[in-house]
C-alpha cells in the first residue's frame, strides 16, 4: 500500500471509532444511491435522508417514525409501495438494499427490488438492525448503512443495557435474557 493511502486508511479508521462505529466498514456511498431515480422506493427513500452532515455522519431519516410496542423509541418507517405492501423500518432497509445484485440495480423493475427486499427481510428474520453509532438525540434515526450492522436480538439487546440507551433497558434485558418476555 502506498504511504498516503496507508495514512488515508488509519485516518477513516480513527474517523470512525471517534463517532463510535465498531465495524470495519469503509466509508462510501451506498451502491443503491446511483439508482434511486429508477426506482419508485428508492427516490422516495432518498428525498426523505437528511445525508448533508456526509458520509461519516448520522444520516437522518426525515420521514414518518412509529413505536413499537412496549418500545420509548420511534423508528422510522418507509412503506413499500405505493399501495402500501407494509411499511418497513428503514434502518433494515438500507441493510438490505446494500445486498441487493447491482444487476437488478442497474436493470431490474420495481417488482425484482421488491423481491429482493422481501427475500432479505425473511433471511434476516431473527437479526435487528444494530446502530453501531451513539448518536445522542436521535434515537434510532440514523441510517447510515456504514453505522449499522446485522446482530442478533439478544446482542443487541446486550448493547443497549451497556450503552444505557434505553430507559428501563437493564430491567428488560435481564427478563428478556431470562426468557420472560418484554
Amino acid at each position: 500500500m502506498h504511504e498516503s493511502a496507508v495514512d488515508a486508511h488509519e485516518s477513516a479508521v480513527a474517523t470512525r471509532a471517534a463517532i463510535g462505529i465498531r465495524s470495519h466498514v469503509h466509508l462510501r456511498e451506498p451502491r443503491w444511491w446511483a439508482h434511486a431515480d429508477r426506482f419508485g422506493l428508492l427516490s422516495r427513500l432518498a428525498e426523505r435522508l437528511d445525508r448533508t452532515a456526509g458520509l461519516h455522519a448520522c444520516w437522518t431519516f426525515l420521514g414518518a417514525h412509529s413505536r413499537g410496542a412496549k418500545r420509548e423509541v420511534a423508528y422510522p418507517n418507509l412503506r413499500l409501495g405505493p399501495k402500501g405492501y407494509g411499511p418497513i423500518r428503514v434502518n433494515r432497509l438500507v441493510l438490505l438494499l446494500e445486498e441487493v445484485p447491482q444487476r437488478v440495480l442497474a436493470r431490474g423493475t420495481d417488482a425484482d427490488l421488491l423481491l429482493y427486499i422481501l427475500r432479505g427481510n425473511r433471511a434476516h428474520a431473527r437479526h435487528d438492525s444494530a446502530h453501531q453509532c451513539d448518536a445522542r438525540g436521535l434515537g434510532a434515526a440514523c441510517v447510515n448503512p456504514a453505522h449499522l450492522a446485522w446482530e442478533p436480538h439478544a446482542d443487541n439487546v446486550r448493547s443497549g443495557v451497556a450503552r444505557k440507551r434505553q430507559r428501563d433497558a437493564e430491567r428488560r434485558a435481564q427478563e428478556y435474557l431470562a426468557g420472560v418476555r418484554c
